[in-house]
């Protein structure tokens, strides 16, 4: 009896267990080896790392979707149905950035009722942190032109900097009679909450008072990290400057057909500057040959500021000259930042230019 009663303890025992021990199907799980992933500061080279996934459910895994939550990070994944218990490999690559930090998140959506959707970080810092111009544009300024006057020219530094603050301070011209003028500053791009590619705009221009000639000088771009070793070309653009006369004449040339008998010509020729912030004043007028007269008249005209910047010059032949065709030069000179000189050719031919010669 006793022996009966312990079998029957025992088989229910068993029963029990193997009732306990029994599992419901749990379907798809998708398991990975790891959930992130940080790429070492002095790897060089294109950042790829792979990530192991395995489907320890008991039923087929289809991965339906992978898409990351940043351009800077593709994911490849060669197998996208997996049976119970298979496993495959999945490479993800990264863009280090040149300044701040790059991160993304990678979305592996799956058919799993446990967790239908895991995500992957994955991230990396930029080798060089510090501060820097990256870009100046144009490379190169030139001015070319005889009437300068609101003549500008804009530039741009861009940098890659921290959000907060300004790293470019200023910008200085070596040439005196060059302005520069700060315009904008546009965040053109935040790359990260800390760092951002800013563009900083600027004008320079041509001041009222400038000289004539061919000048050469530089912008230099100041910064914050000035006393660190930012090379010349990353600060630095070239000027070439070529100003002609800031003073010109109307008409620029004289001529006259002198008849046999009758009276002799006159001209009034206008001095205009072509910039009006400074007096138009003449200093001297000279002429080249006997039969030749010139003279400054009354000033006629004035700028918003109550300046003359318009002068005329009173022009005559006071008697035939000797010998036809003749030439002559009216020199006027002005006060201007450099001595300014105009001349204007006279000629004069007749009807008896066979005669006289």
């Amino acid at each position: 009896m006793p022996q009966v009663v312990l079998r029957s303890a025992v088989a229910a025992a068993l029963l029990i267990a193997a009732g306990c021990g029994s599992t419901e199907p749990v379907g798809p799980i998708l398991t990975m080896d790891r959930l992130e992933y940080e790429f070492p500061i002095d790897l060089d080279g294109p950042l790829r790392t792979q990530f192991v996934l395995t489907n320890t459910g008991d039923e087929t895994l289809q991965v339906r979707d992978v898409s990351s939550s940043c351009g800077c990070a593709v994911a490849r994944l060669p197998e996208k149905q997996l049976a119970p218990g298979q496993g495959t490999t999945m490479e993800v690559h990264l863009v280090r950035p040149k300044i701040g930090r790059n991160s993304a998140t990678v979305f592996l959506t799956t058919n799993s009722p446990v967790k239908e959707t895991i995500e992957i970080q994955v991230g990396c810092s930029a080798k060089n942190n510090e501060p820097r111009i990256v870009e100046l544009l144009p490379k190169r300024i030139v001015f070319a032109v005889d009437d300068v006057h609101g003549m500008t020219e804009e530039f741009v530094v861009t940098s890659f900097e921290p959000t907060q603050g300004r790293f470019v301070t200023s910008v200085e011209c070596d040439l005196p009679f060059l302005h520069v003028d700060s315009v904008a500053v546009d965040d053109v791009h935040v790359l990260t909450a800390e760092f951002a590619r800013r563009s900083y705009r600027y004008n320079v221009r041509v001041k009222d008072e400038h000289p004539t000639g061919r000048f050469f000088g530089r912008l230099l771009v100041h910064t914050s990290a000035d006393k660190s070793e930012l090379s010349s070309r990353h600060r630095e653009i070239p000027i070439e400057i070529n100003l002609h006369n800031p003073i010109y004449a109307e008409p620029e040339r004289l001529f006259s057909n002198l008849p046999m008998d009758g009276g002799l010509p006159t001209w009034n020729i206008k001095l205009q500057k072509t910039a009006a912030s400074k007096p138009c004043q003449v200093v001297s007028i000279q002429t080249n040959a006997d039969w030749l007269k010139a003279e400054e008249v009354v000033i006629r005209s004035e700028n918003a500021s109550g300046r003359a910047n318009l002068a005329e010059i009173h022009v005559e032949v006071i008697h035939r000259p000797k010998r036809l065709p003749a030439h002559g030069m009216i020199v006027a000179l002005f006060n201007s930042l450099d001595t300014a000189v105009v001349k204007i050719p006279v000629i004069v031919i007749g009807q008896g230019d066979r005669k006289d010669r």
